[in-house]
């Protein structure tokens, strides 16, 4: 019942994102020549198709926060020291092995320097998240923490554009409390690990932006990119973990650790979550999200990314038969609200219906339209 109502909310979604913009064509075409409104129509049904690719990236990212905490506390349980660090470096390890090939085919050294510092950045957020699974901080918890980032990412766009972007703001806002209904469950209680996840949410929300630009400008790279990302993940978390354990054993801790590598694998409840965080949570999603970026605005991606602990929710509910609560229905129709005030209260004009109307009121001729490049597409 569950999965059968999820599937419904996300087609009628994709069907709303499509109509809309049909309708504000429609609305323009007195102005506007036919060739600029079919390369509209198509720019339209290209982004509704990267818009529904992120929605089923949220999903799997909804899981992935379960998975990770799953592999951390069955590390702890057997006794593994610096459990958060040894999760992190084999999952990213995993998901960089099979992309090695592209990491030196950037196009310029200015997207390869992006790339670069969009891994430090969201490095630093998944650090300081797997430190606050270690610190006690549920996964539920750091699903809502991490949710902030859309805020960080409407504070962003409203500096660069240098107004407030109301619209962006009150969508991000709404769905931070839909998450909150979703995860929190009445509970304020606090712990340390967190105030350290705070960190997260800024990293994200200052790495959604970078990727964005990045991606735009250099819109082949997107496969360099992930894979430059990954490196970086895992260059953090090798030097986390083996630092770490150098200075807990020294050189016979490290040794020890690479030696017990296999018997580590074996873990009871361990290997089966770092594959689904590495392949499905990492490899798959972010090649695809990073793809994404080329054609979607980077508040749209940020509000998608946002569903999560909707999609979590759902899972839950399905696999290991958990029942929606009233806050649970509350909490999916704040965030499904905030996806479509998104749409509906956007700041026209822009993107590229900003191309349109700055053309439409020059008075250009339907030639120049048609040769000229839509944002986006």
């Amino acid at each position: 019942m569950a999965l059968r109502t999820a599937a419904v909310l996300l087609g009628l979604l994709l069907v709303f994102f499509q109509r809309f913009k049909r309708i504000v064509t429609r609305a323009w075409t007195p102005c506007c020549t036919s060739a600029l409104v079919k390369a509209c129509t198509v720019n339209s049904k290209q982004n509704t198709f990267w818009k529904g690719v992120m929605m089923l990236n949220a999903a799997c990212w909804g899981g992935t926060f379960i998975a990770a905490k799953a592999s951390i506390d069955s590390l702890k349980a057997a006794g593994v020291p610096n459990a958060g660090a040894s999760v992190g470096f084999l999952r990213f390890a995993l998901a960089t092995l099979p992309l090695l090939p592209w990491l030196h085919r950037s196009s310029c050294r200015e997207s390869a320097a992006m790339s670069l510092v969009v891994g430090a950045v969201w490095g630093m957020s998944y650090a300081c998240t797997f430190i606050s699974y270690t610190l006690g901080t549920t996964g539920a918890k750091a699903a809502f923490i991490t949710s902030l980032q859309s805020l960080v990412v409407a504070a962003c766009t409203s500096c660069l554009a240098r107004k407030l972007q109301r619209g962006t703001l009150f969508s991000a806002c709404l769905a931070v409390l839909g998450v909150a209904f979703l995860e929190l469950n009445g509970s304020l209680e606090s712990k340390i690990g967190d105030v350290i996840c705070i960190a997260a949410p800024i990293c994200v929300g200052v790495g959604w932006h970078l990727l964005g630009s990045n991606m735009k400008k250099y819109p082949d790279d997107f496969v360099p990119s992930v894979v430059i990302q990954f490196f970086v993940f895992t260059a953090m978390f090798g030097l986390w973990l083996f630092v770490d354990l150098h200075y807990r054993e020294g050189l016979n801790g490290v040794l020890t650790w690479i030696r017990d590598l296999p018997t580590l694998l074996q873990t009871p409840n361990f290997l089966w979550p770092l594959l689904f965080s590495s392949i499905v949570g990492n490899l798959v999603t972010m090649m695809s999200a990073n793809l994404a970026c080329r054609f979607l605005d980077v508040v749209d991606v940020s509000l998608i990314v946002t569903t999560e602990p909707l999609w979590a929710a759902v899972a839950a509910a399905c696999i290991l038969g958990e029942t929606f609560q009233l806050s649970d229905y509350i909490g999916c129709i704040c965030v499904m609200a905030a996806l479509l005030c998104n749409e509906l209260w956007k700041e026209l004009p822009q993107d590229d219906w900003c191309f349109a109307y700055r053309k439409c009121e020059s008075g250009e001729s339907g030639r120049n339209h048609q040769s000229a490049p839509i944002a986006g597409g």
